[in-house]
């Protein structure tokens, strides 16, 4: 069996709390701070740096982590996964260039790089449970 580059299994349950508050910062950000700007505002891209970035390890974590038992079911499963969330990926950009112009258009292409990995997560999480309720009948 290939050695994949995991996470251990604990660093789910840490990726979940670090994506969790750094998503809610980001969305707050996007759609209270930037559309109503203050008088002053202190350190305005450190906190943008922060919900980027703990976003993107936070959701990294979650993804990459092993399961408890890690086998080369596990690993096909994973990489069908990744297959669908990249073509998924690549039809939302396309769809994106074609409906959306201006700042949005912007704002689109800089949430597809967290979508990749949340629609990862939501595959490879539903082909697990599909197969474990396949296996318990």
């Amino acid at each position: 069996m290939k050695n994949l580059w995991l996470l251990p299994t604990w660093c789910r349950k840490a990726g979940w709390a670090v994506f969790t508050p750094c998503a809610i910062l980001g969305l707050y950000l996007i759609f209270v701070e930037y559309y109503t700007p203050l008088e002053f505002e202190f350190y305005p891209a450190l906190k943008a740096n922060i919900a980027i970035i703990g976003t993107l390890i936070g959701l990294y974590m979650v993804a990459f982590s092993k399961e408890k038992i890690e086998d080369e079911f596990i690993n096909s499963l994973r990489m069908d996964a990744m297959i669908k969330a990249i073509i998924l990926n690549c039809v939302i950009i396309v769809l994106a260039s074609l409906i959306i112009y201006g700042g949005w258009y912007i704002y689109t292409l800089s949430i597809t790089q967290y979508f990749v990995l949340l629609a990862y997560i939501i595959i490879f999480r539903y082909n697990i449970h599909k197969y474990s309720c396949r296996n318990e009948e």
